[in-house]
């Protein structure tokens, strides 16, 4: 297993931020009133948050940040490490860590790092962050999480277009000693890199005239090189085996039990794949909180939205809470992670003119 536990790190608090303009799913292209009803019963999602053509991931990610970072009082100069976690960059290079930085006004020794990492990436993002603060003398982390989905999803494709959502949420550590340890395990199987990918943009296939023409995938999905391809099958057998196995091992290996935690935050998939986890590892529905319905899949950020939704449902909280966070996503990487919230930390999800 690899493991990783941190000490002397603690979350101190969490912002989320939604676009305010939504995209219902009983109006996707190519799919008539009937379909569309089956296809929300199926995966959960009635409604999703859009960001305007102009919006980036970034703005939504700077957003949260300026959000979170007023309510914690901190000064863009007190934070020590930034970590921007997307795969919606704004650009190839630079790296969009440097343009929060300079928008957030941090100082000049502030290390900053991208990790696209997709639907795993909160993960990754807090593993990387509690790391570098737990073994060096940083003080305050920022780690932002923001996906604008709904730019890769072609509106054709009517297999990944009603999942895909656009959120931010911004995440603050900071070192404190005899902080709640927290444990991590993190896993990846590169062999099925074409399960969830975007075959033209890159530097392996260059931008082309083909890569802007629609093609008919199957059974009516259209889409084009420069959007997201889901193999829906390949991805949901992942989804259902790889995270369930992990959480079991995760769970023996720290000798927890259903009882021992509070909640089970996991990546907001769809309905059918949540509900199967659910039902592999017996987690009751009440410690498994779900915004799928009007949040849709909003990659990497949906695991700290769904927290931020956790922590904003319970605002006067007298003892902490003990959370397993799980993602699954393309890579194909999955994680868990055991974090104890303390009793005072505080989450909110805003909707944003963006």
């Amino acid at each position: 297993m690899s493991l990783l536990s941190l000490q002397n790190i603690v979350l101190l608090g969490a912002a989320g931020v939604v676009p305010e303009a939504v995209e219902s799913n009983r109006f996707i292209c190519g799919v008539d009133a009937d379909e569309s009803e089956r296809l929300i019963r199926h995966i959960g999602i009635s409604e999703r948050h859009i960001s305007k053509p102009e919006t980036c991931a970034s703005d939504l990610g700077v957003e949260a940040a300026r959000r979170l970072m007023a309510d914690l009082a901190w000064h863009p100069e007190q934070v020590d490490v930034l970590i921007f976690a997307s795969q919606t960059g704004d650009y190839i290079r630079p790296s969009t860590s440097c343009l929060i930085h300079h928008r957030l006004g941090c100082a000049e020794d502030c290390l900053c790092l991208d990790i696209p990492m997709g639907c795993a990436g909160s993960i990754s993002a807090l593993a990387v962050a509690g790391s570098l603060m737990s073994e060096n003398a940083f003080q305050r982390g920022l780690v932002i999480v923001a996906e604008t989905a709904s730019k890769y999803a072609s509106p054709g494709d009517k297999s990944l277009r009603p999942l895909s959502g656009d959120g931010a949420c911004a995440l603050a550590l900071e070192r404190r000693e005899e902080a709640p340890v927290m444990h991590f395990d993190l896993r990846t199987d590169g062999s099925h890199v074409e399960s969830v990918y975007i075959p033209d943009g890159g530097y392996r296939n260059f931008l082309s005239n083909c890569s802007f023409e629609q093609n008919e995938a199957r059974d009516g999905v259209l889409r084009r090189p420069i959007d997201a391809h889901l193999d829906g099958s390949a991805v949901f057998t992942f989804s259902i085996t790889k995270p369930v196995a992990l959480l079991k091992d995760f769970m023996e290996h720290h000798a927890l039990c259903d009882e021992d935690i509070d909640y089970f935050v996991l990546h907001q998939a769809n309905m059918i794949i949540n509900a199967t986890i659910a039902r592999r590892m017996k987690i009751r529905s009440e410690k498994m909180p779900m915004i799928l319905g009007n949040m849709g899949n909003t990659g990497g950020s949906s695991i700290p939205l769904t927290l931020c939704s956790v922590l904003q449902g319970f605002p006067d909280r007298e003892r902490n809470l003990r959370v397993i966070l799980c993602g699954f996503g393309s890579g194909l990487c999955w994680g868990v992670s055991l974090i104890e919230i303390l009793a005072d930390v505080r989450g909110s999800i805003d909707v944003c003119n963006l």
